[in-house]
């Protein structure tokens, strides 16, 4: 059985009312399993930085956390700041690729 850890205490999120995220089997049922890297990390990697830059989520592989929101929207980041962590997202996947060559 593995362990789940809360990333951030302050930030616990509360449901009220009814509410649906993911249906659960999209990741137990090998479904995301299946996908290849590039359908990981195209797509889902922009969405979860969007995410991450509005604080809306927590993110420590593999763990997310869906946070309480904010007192109020985060603006978007620059067109800059999209850029600048793109290269270091970019550039941590290069090390991990080299990691896993060596």
């Amino acid at each position: 059985m593995s362990w789940k850890r809360i990333l951030h205490h302050d930030r616990l999120r509360k449901i009220e009312g009814s509410f649906s995220w993911i249906d659960h089997r999209f990741i137990t049922g090998g479904f995301l399993q299946d996908l290849s890297t590039i359908e990981i990390l195209t797509s889902l990697g922009e969405a979860r930085e969007g995410l991450i830059m509005r604080s809306l989520i927590a993110y420590e592989p593999p763990i997310y956390q869906v946070l309480s929101l904010p007192p109020h929207p985060v603006s978007p980041p620059t067109r800059e700041e999209i850029r600048q962590r793109q290269r270091e997202r970019n550039l941590y996947h290069l090390r991990k690729i080299r990691e896993a060559l060596q």
